[in-house]
């Protein structure tokens, strides 16, 4: 593919801000969720490097990294008013059995760049570093980067640690990779990309009071006409036994239940919107 020099490229496709985030942003003021936060936006803050710091966000399905990640990219939408406009955060999910090509074209599709799919590798690594300086991308998300892996398949495997090691190099700016334990299987293939990457985990919540300090603290956001007391211990209590000790897991249990109490016409959440709420999400948390 023959690019014109330094042709922005135009997004299309990403509202912004994106409802899903800001439909879970009441639940992401949790301790470790607003230190990664905090991390991801000293990245984005820092200058240019020739071989920048980069963040890996661990944690299984229903830890709520995804959620982060998404709303992390909606506190720093497209600067449109600039011409170029400009991208702040390019966040994009790694699909399964991904290899260093598919990677690629997922990146240039999320900053809505044009590419063939007979392009070779290195031509789509030099237009997206080119596009991505033009449109001064400051920092970019991986989500479920633990896709990367192709069990039995090491050189595919190799090869997206590679497109990983050539985009922090040209780039000059940070990557956040989000996924499982799996992640830091995969940095540990390059050790010197490794060494790069800090790496945040997302903890389990045993801690009872800080589940019945952050169910008080939901709870305000849901708006019912009557309170539902939501932090006590009866209902800290079943939440925990039904949604397990991961961040997402609890706060997609209590979303559900509001859901529940309002179709029901109900004027606060009790136990039973709980329960009924649970069959309804829990597959989710299996997947």
């Amino acid at each position: 593919m023959t690019d014109k020099p330094r042709k922005p490229p135009v997004r299309v496709d990403r509202p912004t801000p994106s409802p899903r985030a800001r439909f879970q942003d009441p639940w992401v003021p949790f301790p470790t969720g607003m230190e990664a936060l905090k991390r991801m936006a000293k990245l984005i803050a820092r200058p240019d490097e020739g071989r920048p710091m980069n963040l890996a966000l661990i944690g299984d399905s229903g830890f709520g990294k995804s959620h982060l990640l998404d709303h992390f990219a909606d506190c720093y939408p497209d600067v449109v008013d600039e011409m170029p406009p400009r991208i702040q955060v390019l966040l994009i999910s790694v699909v399964s059995n991904s290899d260093r090509n598919m990677l690629l074209r997922e990146l240039l599709t999320g900053m809505g760049a044009s590419f063939s799919l007979r392009d070779p590798y290195d031509e789509m690594l030099r237009s997206f570093c080119i596009k991505a300086d033009t449109a001064g991308v400051g920092l970019v998300i991986l989500d479920e980067f633990h896709n990367g892996i192709s069990g039995g398949r090491r050189e595919r495997t190799l090869g997206m640690i590679k497109a990983v090691r050539d985009l922090s190099n040209r780039l000059r700016r940070p990557i956040v990779a989000g996924g499982n334990e799996k992640v830091k299987e995969l940095l540990r293939y390059d050790p010197q990309l490794m060494e790069r990457f800090a790496v945040e985990e997302l903890p389990l919540w045993k801690d009872r009071e800080a589940v019945k300090r952050f169910l008080a603290t939901f709870e305000r956001t849901l708006a019912m006409p009557e309170p539902s007391h939501l932090g006590t211990d009866d209902v800290t209590s079943l939440v925990m036994k039904l949604a397990g000790d991961r961040m997402g897991s609890i706060a997609e249990l209590v979303r559900e239940a509001h859901r529940v109490a309002v179709a029901q016409g109900a004027s606060k959440i009790e136990e039973d919107h709980i329960r009924a709420a649970h069959p309804l999400v829990k597959r989710g948390w299996a997947a």
